[in-house]
């Protein structure tokens, strides 16, 4: 049939071939430089041939023709290309974008084991998607058939494509969004590549995102860095270098690792980690709530506030679901310390809390609820308070000798706060009979 004789035509022109190895290279350099014109840009009639001969060869299968080959042939310099002309190149022309597209799909890193009949059949696994040509895009994904399967080791020129992608200035809009729609929102990828990589490789990518997110406003990065299985060190690696009282950028990016962690509030691993996270959301917290950094961003009071709940309400998430674990964790560390020195390394790896921590941090909240910690700017809603005091309860179930002595001080600044509130409104309805008498 039309969609299989030109795959067909080329398996059987390079398997009879005498020297198949140059066949190869002959057609990949081709597809090249039929795309290419010098080194000015994109021929347009010469990038549909490209592609149409790319895809052809993608449907050789690996025997015939491998992905890597494909990519180190074409892949790369084609990549690099739509890369160094930027949005430039963000042309709508259809055999352009087909172009671009059957590139990006490479990243994937999905190898087709068998050649593919014109008509799949009921054990071929094929997604289709959306493509930046507007029409629907047929990708390859592993599944339960064994004609298909992942790379076994990702090259790391795939991984630099990727990241060249998103911290180009400015960014190459359709290329980043058919490298996201194409690979990064794809199971097979999530599944067998990127939670693979090492951890280096998977923060640069989730930094990667969440600065376009926070920093060009791009919706579609947040999204995606929401879809990848983040664990609870790389989200906690991910707060170490934001300054959300100096930066309104940073504010949104603790907004979107916060929604990152509640949305895997179930599944945020052992109890060290767990108070790592919890410590350096502290920390964030207390840094928006300092007097000495409150004006550091002239006009910003709304955006801060909403960023101090939203990390309250994380936290409260993460003591409200794991107040076992982490009061357990207290437990074995109170236990190894008295037991002597030589386990106290043991309990440092396997908590990362203490009572005192525990005890400052409860002081923090007892601020916030506008108590003793004067240095704390009070939050000013309702929600941010019952949050706090929500939180200062988790911490007194976890340590309760450590934040006792902070509960009182918390309820009385309730008390004159409610007392307050109900002074302001009486004075207020005796004005307005005043102003009627």
């Amino acid at each position: 049939d039309g969609s299989n004789a030109l795959p067909h035509l080329l398996s059987q022109i390079i398997l009879a071939s005498d020297a198949p190895g140059s066949v190869r290279e002959f057609l990949i350099e081709k597809c090249k430089e039929c795309a290419l014109i010098g080194g000015a840009g994109f021929s347009i009639s010469g990038s549909r041939a490209a592609a149409v001969v790319l895809s052809a060869l993608e449907k050789c299968g690996e025997s015939v023709i491998s992905l890597q080959k494909r990519w180190d042939g074409a892949g790369k310099n084609l990549f690099e290309k739509f890369l160094s002309v930027g949005n430039d190149c963000e042309s709508d022309d259809i055999g352009l974008s087909k172009l671009r597209d059957c590139v990006v799909l490479m990243l994937k890193g999905v190898k087709v084991n068998q050649a593919q009949p014109g008509d799949s059949g009921p054990n071929i696994q094929i997604s289709i998607g959306p493509s930046q040509t507007g029409s629907r895009m047929r990708s390859y994904s592993v599944g339960a058939s064994d004609d298909f399967s992942v790379m076994d080791s990702y090259p790391d020129e795939m991984t630099k494509a990727i990241l060249d992608t998103f911290t180009m200035k400015p960014l190459p809009y359709k290329l980043s969004r058919s490298v996201i729609d194409l690979v990064l929102t794809r199971q097979s990828w999530i599944e067998g590549v990127f939670t693979k990589l090492d951890t280096k490789t998977r923060q640069s990518i989730a930094s990667a995102l969440l600065s376009l997110r926070a920093e060009q406003d791009h919706d579609f990065a947040g999204s995606t860095l929401f879809g990848l299985p983040l664990t609870t060190d790389e989200l906690t690696h991910l707060l170490k270098h934001l300054h959300p009282a100096k930066s309104e950028s940073d504010q949104v990016a603790v907004s979107v690792i916060t929604d990152c962690v509640r949305g895997r509030i179930d599944s945020l691993g052992k109890p060290s980690d767990i108070s790592k996270l919890s410590s350096k959301l502290f920390d964030q917290l207390v840094s928006l709530s300092t007097f000495d950094d409150f004006s550091a961003i002239s006009g910003d009071l709304g955006g801060r506030d909403y960023t101090r709940v939203i990390i309250l309400q994380t936290l409260y998430a993460i003591h409200d679901n794991y107040k076992a674990e982490l009061a357990r964790s207290l437990c074995e560390e109170e236990s190894q310390q008295n037991s002597g020195g030589s386990k106290r390394s043991r309990s440092s790896s396997w908590s990362g809390i203490s009572d005192k921590t525990v005890s400052l941090q409860a002081s923090v909240l007892v601020g916030l609820l506008g108590g003793k910690a004067s240095s704390i700017q009070p939050l000013s809603s309702g929600r941010g308070r019952a949050l706090s005091l929500g939180l200062l309860a988790c911490l007194c179930e976890q340590a309760p000798s450590a934040v006792v002595s902070s509960l009182l001080p918390a309820l009385m600044s309730l008390a004159e706060v409610s007392s307050t509130t109900e002074g302001d409104e009486s004075e207020k309805k005796s004005s307005t009979a005043a102003i009627g008498e």
